[in-house]
């Protein structure tokens, strides 16, 4: 029975030996960061939120679908993101005081970033009937 201690201890600190080597410290460089995908072009990209004092932040969405956006007045606080997103079967595109939004086919979104006060129609130019208002205020 002698022979199985000294095997154990052996074993034991073979087992120490590979869990230190293999866990990692602190001096162990940070994991590699995960890879990102290339945005495919023409595809919806999300427009980031700008960050409002306190750390709150303004993300409001207006649906297109069924030959209209809901809601069709929007009031938001500046600065605000509006997330344009289609629901309807037929292809969208928002055009507004000063941006002109890519192309939405179902289920696909785009935002724009309302900076200043003021009331800004938008419509859709691929399905006339379909327009709005964003109210921005301070």
């Amino acid at each position: 029975m002698r022979w199985w201690r000294p095997s154990l201890l052996a074993a034991a600190a073979l087992a120490l030996a590979l869990a230190a080597c293999t866990h990692g410290g602190p001096e162990s460089p940070p994991p590699a960061p995960a890879s990102q995908q290339t945005p495919t072009p023409g595809a919806a990209q999300p427009t980031p939120a700008p960050a409002l004092p306190g750390g709150a932040v303004c993300i409001e969405t207006v649906v297109i679908q069924d030959g209209r956006a809901a809601p069709e007045t929007l009031n938001v606080t500046a600065p605000c993101v509006v997330l344009f997103s289609n629901r309807g079967e037929s292809v969208a595109q928002i055009q507004g005081h000063d941006f002109l939004l890519g192309e939405m086919a179902k289920d696909q979104s785009w935002a724009h970033t309302y900076k200043e006060p003021g009331a800004f129609e938008y419509v859709d130019i691929r399905n006339a009937g379909i327009r709005g208002r964003v109210i921005v205020r301070r």
